[in-house]
């Protein structure tokens, strides 16, 4: 004889069970749909180190403070940073790396600006607006902290 029963005592009965979850190693092209048996924590911080979201150039905030369309900043450019190439030069006051999406920020860089917020040539940058520490920049990190638990 079917004894019905609630949906929350048929809840608290398999709850009950003895039962022991099993662990098995397998490929990661068979791992689909299947749970962890334990968590597995990010070594490196993702992105490893701070980067340029797009193409343009980092600099220092400072070196913009009093920055306008009547009063634009004038900086040196030291080097270009491609993605996927370490900066060389620290970046002290009135110098500006140009840079490209993904590329590493030099030391001393605090902050990007688009080229299409400048005007350029291949020696200097005009830039003309204060712009803040920070502002466009992808931090080591912002996508995944080290240590991280998934």
């Amino acid at each position: 004889m079917i004894q019905r029963i609630d949906a929350n005592a048929a809840r608290d009965l398999l709850y009950d069970l003895p039962a022991k979850p099993v662990t098995e190693s397998c490929k990661l092209a068979y791992a689909l749909g299947r749970v962890l048996a334990q968590d597995i924590n990010a070594t490196i911080p993702i992105p490893p180190f701070d980067r340029s979201p797009w193409d343009g150039y980092v600099l220092r905030s400072a070196d913009t403070e009093n920055a306008s369309h009547e009063n634009p900043v004038t900086l040196k450019i030291t080097e270009e940073l491609p993605a996927g190439v370490a900066p060389t030069i620290a970046l002290n006051p009135g110098f500006a790396a140009k840079i490209l999406t993904g590329a590493p920020i030099p030391t001393g860089g605090d902050c990007t600006v688009k080229f299409e917020q400048t005007d350029f040539t291949e020696s200097e940058v005009r830039i003309f607006e204060r712009i803040p520490p920070g502002k466009d920049m992808v931090c080591a990190g912002d996508d995944v902290k080290l240590g991280a638990v998934f």
